[in-house]
């Protein structure tokens, strides 16, 4: 999985727009739409697709959607939508 396709799985999974999204991670309404937009095809990049966020970018992406930047970046760790048991608290 891409970070363009974790940025849109957590994006949806917590039931955000993309404009309320780069609102909360202070980024531009076109930015976010660019990243997820390079998930959209397999076809080669074109100008304005966004495919290696910088690390700034990746730790507000984050934060905003209450990820590790670790499953964001690399989708490694645990995943952060997985089903916990009932009294257990997810790391933060």
């Amino acid at each position: 999985m891409s970070i363009a396709e974790r940025v849109r799985q957590a994006r949806t999974k917590r039931g955000l727009s993309a404009k309320t999204l780069s609102e909360s991670a202070k980024l531009s309404n076109s930015y976010v739409s660019q990243l997820e937009r390079s998930l959209d095809d397999g076809a080669p990049p074109r100008a304005g697709i966004i495919e290696n966020p910088s690390l700034d970018v990746l730790e507000r992406l984050a934060e905003a959607l209450a990820v590790p930047v670790e499953w964001l970046a690399f989708g490694s760790g645990d995943d952060p939508f997985q089903e916990l048991p009932p009294d257990t608290e997810r790391p933060q």
